[in-house]
């Protein structure tokens, strides 16, 4: 008979031994997710009888994390913004950073639709929503299994009937006129090339390269987005993006139309420059 206290402290052992960061975190979500059980419990009842049903699930799902395919895709969930989004392979995993940009986005925008550019799993559009339940919008994603995700998560919140999925990558094939749009908002791909070996094994063995994949200098997404944003967001209407840092975020200022006043630029909790968001005159 297995008992949940060792069984914890040998989930915990082998993810050290292994190199993930945050060893006793993870194995404390991989038992809540495989026993259906919740935190407190882990803590509260190590004496918990652990079935070999379970202990055989527990085992599979160490094995997978122990290879580095990120937790997310293991157990299917992720969390943004205090809600829970279903993820897979296919989509980027939504993280920390990109909640500043929707916190950001949301300071600034007060009507007109809105329209995500690169929306993965889905993430940004459904917190904007959920934050403004008069809002609608438009998602884009170039990737077929990311937007399967997207759409998995909008009908899960119950809002297609106020976003819009489009499966398109060039900008200038959506069917939007210039000047309609209140708010556009991207974490689109800014890696550079040459950087994308050195991220974490996690993400370079299993998440999409192409949300990734920003060119040799991490900025082909911008130079299409930022002069299509300056033709068709209304006079008022913002644009919001999430980048790699300070040396994007000289560059993007420098990139922006004469159209575009540059209104926002913030940190993330790291002190690295992260979001930056244009007003269109």
């Amino acid at each position: 008979m297995f008992r949940l206290g060792s069984l914890r402290r040998h989930v915990t052992d082998e993810l050290a031994r292994a190199g993930i960061a945050r060893p006793l975190l993870e194995a404390d979500l991989l038992l809540s997710w495989v026993l259906g059980v919740d935190r407190a419990t882990l803590f509260a009842h190590p004496e918990r009888p652990v079935d070999q049903t379970e202990r055989t699930d527990l085992d599979e799902a160490l094995k997978r994390r122990i290879g580095h395919e990120p937790l997310a895709y293991i157990i299917g969930r992720a969390a943004f913004l205090g809600f829970d989004l279903t993820v897979g392979p296919g989509c980027l995993i939504p993280r920390p950073e990109t909640e500043l940009l929707v916190e950001r986005a949301l300071a600034l925008w007060s009507d007109g639709p809105f329209l995500d550019w690169g929306t993965g799993s889905g993430a940004i559009a459904i917190a904007l929503l959920q934050a403004r339940p008069d809002a609608e919008g438009f998602a884009v994603e170039a990737e077929p299994s990311a937007l399967r995700w997207a759409w998995r998560n909008l009908k899960e919140k119950d809002l297609l009937n106020r976003c819009l999925l489009i499966h398109e990558e060039r900008l200038e094939a959506l069917p939007l006129k210039e000047g309609s749009l209140g708010m556009i908002v991207s974490n689109p791909p800014y890696i550079p090339q040459d950087a994308l070996s050195g991220l974490m094994e996690d993400v370079v063995r299993y998440e999409p390269h192409r949300a990734l994949d920003g060119g040799s200098d991490g900025l082909d997404s911008y130079r299409r987005l930022l002069p299509w944003a300056e033709e068709h967001l209304r006079p008022g209407g913002f644009l919001v993006v999430e980048h790699g840092g300070a040396f994007q975020s000289g560059q993007l200022t420098a990139m922006a139309g004469v159209a575009l006043q540059l209104v926002d630029c913030r940190r993330d909790l790291a002190g690295q420059d992260r979001v930056l968001a244009w007003k269109r005159l």
